[in-house]
């Protein structure tokens, strides 16, 4: 098991969003969607295993929808992004745990 992802919402969202040094991914999911949640798991293990390097947070789609709308989140599980406030990535939709993780590897190996 790894780090525990922070909620984000309309309050916490774009101060962390400013504010976070390292590039922040963000995984949209909600209540119901089984696969958001097993990607979860690995999202926190890989918050672990870079975590001076990347920052994972997770907002619910449905209930932070203002924010999963001003970032075009329109299927989950979706992961944004972004360096220094500024969206760099994006992974849409069908999304397995290789994926992710090979995605990730990626950001930190450039």
């Amino acid at each position: 098991m790894g780090l525990t992802l922070t909620e984000l919402d309309q309050g916490s969202f774009d101060d962390t969003l400013n504010s976070e040094q390292r590039i922040l991914i963000v995984q949209f999911y909600t209540d119901t969607c089984k696969t958001c949640h097993a990607l979860e798991r690995v999202s926190e293990e890989l918050a672990e295993k870079y975590s001076g390097r990347l920052a994972f947070t997770k907002v619910n789609a449905g209930k932070s929808f203002d924010i999963a709308m001003r970032y075009n989140v329109l299927n989950v599980p979706s992961f944004k992004i972004f360096r220094g406030g500024e969206q760099i990535g994006e992974l849409v939709g069908s999304i397995d745990s290789k994926r992710l993780r090979n995605t990730v590897n990626d950001i930190v190996n450039r």
